[in-house]
């Protein structure tokens, strides 16, 4: 069996995902990119409302995933002064 590092070219490119904010990071929007089943993605940390932030992260650092996060309860558990999601951030 083949497998991505061993490989020939009919391979394809092999699955990736880097996060510009460093992973699960509420307070900073971030954008997830790279490759998954050989096809390009690039997606941004976004509020699906002013009060859930939907939060991109890599898992096992080459799949894409998300967690939502109810920014009023995460900022009251970390003392920031408000609890809303703002641009993509629990601000």
């Amino acid at each position: 069996g083949e497998n991505s590092s061993s490989c020939t070219a009919d391979c394809g490119i092999p699955d990736s995902c880097s996060d510009s904010d460093g992973g699960i990071s509420p307070n900073t929007q971030g954008t997830i990119s790279g490759y998954d089943n050989g096809q390009p993605y690039s997606i941004t940390d976004v509020c699906s409302d002013s009060r859930f932030l939907n939060e991109k992260y890599c898992q096992s650092g080459v799949n894409p995933a998300s967690t939502t996060y109810d920014c009023v309860v995460f900022n009251n558990q970390t003392n920031q002064s408000t609890g809303s999601c703002q641009e993509g951030r629990c601000a």
